[in-house]
């Protein structure tokens, strides 16, 4: 498995799945930001090898819907010369020290949600990590959900 410090997260919900894989990609429209200024960009996590991040979206972004972290090969990504976006008119991790305020978080586990990038469009799931492609595939078994295989090779 790769180093977490090359690892991107994208949490989306499960309901989302199907349409991703019909797709072939991870589509900005997914997104559940609709008036922010990142909305033509696919947000990730610079995934730190936890699942803060993940719940705090989960209750709070998705009202509790179920969630899947797709994992991203960030190594990958910058060599084949995908543009990562972040700074001034970007949302950051920062936007997460609410949580802290109101007691949902520690200070410690705040620090732990990585930082933030964007990609502006789509991301192709080539990118995705051999074990989250394998989970990805598990899960569409499981539930049918219909794809092309070759895009989880």
């Amino acid at each position: 498995m790769e180093k977490c410090s090359d690892i991107l997260r994208h949490v989306t919900a499960l309901y989302n799945i199907p349409s991703i894989l019909q797709e072939e990609k991870l589509s900005a429209k997914f997104s559940p930001r609709k008036l922010s200024s990142d909305i033509r960009y696919v947000a990730f996590e610079e995934y730190a090898g936890n699942d803060i991040f993940e719940k705090l979206y989960q209750e709070n972004r998705l009202k509790g819907a179920a969630t899947f972290s797709l994992l991203f090969n960030k190594n990958q990504m910058l060599d084949d010369g995908v543009v990562f976006r972040s700074g001034q008119g970007f949302p950051s991790k920062i936007e997460n020290q609410v949580f802290v305020f109101d007691k949902t978080i520690s200070e410690v586990e705040y620090e732990q949600i990585g930082d933030y990038l964007f990609v502006e469009n789509e991301v192709s799931l080539r990118y995705l990590t051999a074990e989250c492609k394998n989970s990805l595939r598990a899960y569409a078994t499981k539930e049918g959900i219909r794809f092309n295989d070759n895009i989880l090779q």
